[in-house]
């Protein structure tokens, strides 16, 4: 459910892989990291956001999901 109403994500299988990947590391499900992740201004798309944080986390090698949307919000 997104604002109410039922949504998809369409990711390709490597960033589902890495996103779940992310999830073990932080001890979270991928659900919570996907709600945590669509918190905020929705002016882009969650696939966008998700796809960001990935590539972000992997070059920093932390996850800062607090922050993580303000980069895609163009």
């Amino acid at each position: 459910m997104r604002n109410g109403r039922r949504s998809g994500v369409s990711l390709e299988d490597p960033f589902w892989r890495y996103l779940r990947k992310i999830a073990a590391r932080e001890k979270i499900s991928v659900s919570e990291l996907v709600m945590t992740l669509d918190r905020g201004d929705n002016r882009c798309s969650l696939s966008s956001a998700i796809r960001v944080f990935v590539l972000e986390y992997f070059q920093t090698g932390t996850a800062d999901i607090t922050n993580s949307r303000r980069h895609v919000q163009a």
